[in-house]
């Protein structure tokens, strides 16, 4: 299982790859929108893998896993 999370960062949204610890969390992409941000999370995904939306101020918005 995968865990993809959408972050807002320095003026942008970003998708990352979530590791076991934060520091080796890796951005996949980045998008001027939160929304194109999401969609791409949503491709990545596979079936079980978990996708967090987080808002601007870091608090999460939305956790769902992908079925």
């Amino acid at each position: 299982m995968t865990s993809y999370r959408v972050v807002y960062d320095n003026n942008r949204w970003e998708v990352m790859k979530a590791a076991s610890n934060f520091k080796s969390h890796r951005t996949v992409s980045t998008h001027s929108t939160k929304a194109s941000a999401k969609r791409k999370a949503r491709r990545l995904a596979n079936d079980g893998d978990s996708l967090t939306l987080l808002r601007k101020d870091g608090a999460i918005q939305d956790r769902k896993t992908i079925r």
